[in-house]
């Protein structure tokens, strides 16, 4: 199982079947480039299992995948 390396302070709980939360998505979209939830389940596994999660997943790269490319 791959897990997130990233030392961060904590978030809420994006991903409750893997532990994953909305700060290390945040990070990991911003310092990859992750522009969709594919690429974040390679880096992460967030949303690969119940897939409850996909909606607050697939809405935090939208947002922040905008926000790196600006700047």
């Amino acid at each position: 199982m791959k897990t997130c390396t990233l030392n961060l302070v904590e978030g809420t709980i994006v991903c409750k079947c893997l532990g994953v939360t909305d700060v290390e998505v945040i990070e990991i979209t911003r310092i990859k480039k992750i522009t969709c939830l594919s690429e974040l389940k390679l880096e992460t596994e967030a949303g690969s299992g119940c897939t409850a999660c996909h909606k607050k997943l697939k809405q935090i790269i939208v947002e922040n995948s905008q926000t790196s490319a600006i700047v």
